[in-house]
């Protein structure tokens, strides 16, 4: 348990780094819990996985709606109108000149 413990607390940390993509962040930790289960899980083992399993579900859904955030608000400054202004001593001396 303590192995699978360890596993998935480096794959969910590689995905939180931007290292692995939802889909291979699903894939890896499938992998591991396939893994775990093959060799077997006592009673109190499972209490301990189920808990495992919740805590890391909450960590890469957080991230997901972190990253959805992030690029929505990405997509909303890319399609707002740019604006080129001059600082305002750059334009009174232009004013000036002229």
């Amino acid at each position: 348990m303590e192995l699978y413990r360890r596993k998935t607390q480096k794959i969910v940390s590689q995905f939180l780094a931007g290292e692995f993509t939802l889909d291979e962040c699903t894939a890896a930790l499938d992998k591991a819990l396939d893994n775990l289960a093959r060799r077997g899980i006592g009673q109190q083992d499972a209490v301990a996985l189920r808990i495992l399993c919740s805590m890391n579900n909450g960590i890469v859904t957080r991230e997901v709606e972190r990253r959805k955030s992030s690029k929505s608000q990405q997509m909303e400054l890319s399609k707002a109108p740019q604006r080129c202004s001059l600082p305002s001593d750059v334009s009174r001396k232009s004013e000036a000149a002229t």
